[in-house]
């Protein structure tokens, strides 16, 4: 067996002990069920089982190095999502300009169910969250509206 571990190694052994502690803390939460609690124990147990094991089996240069790191690290759940972007203009305004772009393009719209997805206007209502017309044709895109509906769909 080796007695170190190569930078990514070293990486997720912290991420791992980061999650262990996540998982005490979840514990101490009254608000989990027996089942869940019993898993979470599973976890927890092994895990530390694990870790001793591996720090056994590494070096002392190594078990400083992995223990340097995880002191170092922070627990910090970052969303794969960026932070939406601020725009200069009021929600009103990105409203109004939505409704123009749906009355310009979604008009009588002849795009089917399925076709519909490759329509950059139905792409970006669905990016945006912006909500379908209050009754839409059965086999039409979910945006397209006749000459003379209202497009609000409040």
């Amino acid at each position: 067996m080796k007695t170190y571990l190569n930078a990514n190694e070293r990486m997720h052994s912290a991420h791992l002990m980061l999650c262990i502690n996540g998982s005490q803390k979840l514990l101490d939460n009254p608000g989990i069920s027996k089942e869940e609690r019993t898993n979470l124990k599973y976890i927890h147990t092994y895990a530390k089982k694990w870790w001793a094991a591996l720090l056994k089996r590494v070096g002392i240069e190594e078990q400083q190095r992995i223990q340097r790191m995880f002191t170092d690290m922070k627990p910090v759940l970052e969303s794969k999502r960026k932070e939406a972007r601020k725009l200069p203009i009021s929600d009103e305004v990105v409203g109004n300009m939505l409704e123009l772009f749906i009355e310009v393009f979604c008009k009588n719209c002849d795009l089917s169910d399925a076709d519909c997805t490759t329509c950059p206007v139905f792409q970006m209502n669905q990016d945006m969250n912006i909500m379908v017309t209050t009754n839409p044709e059965k086999g039409f895109c979910p945006y397209r509206y006749k000459e003379g509906e209202d497009i609000k769909s409040d």
